[in-house]
């Protein structure tokens, strides 16, 4: 996926799209993301338009935001032809918008959590006692507990590792699941 945004030298955002696939060197993108609302709503959907024109000429497979509240897809929703096919927002333990996920859940827009390890949330998640208790008593790691968390509220995550048994982990997500109580506590933080 590739991430445009809302600066004044991106106002002229064919252009600046032509020059990137130029510079990547392919002939379209998968995915095509609004990375942040621009200062109105207005700007926001005319770079979303740029955006849905690739897709209906065949450089973008798909369209999508990211950073979007509820009010901001609602507009997109209203005056553009294709609805977006992700909103990828800060999502994790300690740092969530359950209103714009249900939002995303109710209109169709797969929910993508960045940063789902609560590195921006102010919430030390992997040493969290709450998230290192229920992690023993599942014989899990505490990423595992915070990366389970997020896809049993309904959100699939973008993450990164540098060492396999890290991968490992995260492809065994489906290996326990979070008890009702077990999930409410980790959700009031």
């Amino acid at each position: 996926f590739y991430n445009i945004t809302c600066q004044p030298d991106w106002w002229n955002t064919t252009a600046n799209i032509a020059r990137d696939l130029s510079l990547l060197g392919v002939g379209y993108i998968d995915l095509m993301l609004v990375h942040w609302p621009c200062k109105t709503k207005e700007q926001s959907l005319a770079t979303y338009l740029e955006i849905e024109k690739m897709v209906q000429q065949g450089t973008a497979r798909a369209v999508g935001v990211s950073n979007f509240k509820s009010d901001d897809l609602e507009y997109i929703l209203n005056h553009s032809t294709i609805p977006p096919a992700v909103n990828q927002c800060q999502f994790s333990i300690g740092k969530h918008d359950d209103v714009t996920l249900q939002y995303c859940k109710a209109h169709n827009i797969t929910y993508q959590a960045w940063s789902p390890l609560g590195g921006l949330s102010g919430v030390d998640v992997l040493n969290d006692p709450d998230v290192k208790h229920i992690a023993n008593s599942h014989g899990v790691s505490a990423a595992q507990v915070a990366l389970r968390w997020v896809l049993q509220a309904g959100s699939i995550f973008v993450t990164a590792a540098l060492k396999k048994e890290y991968l490992q982990e995260d492809l065994s997500l489906f290996s326990f699941e979070l008890t009702d109580d077990e999930f409410d506590l980790l959700a009031s933080k």
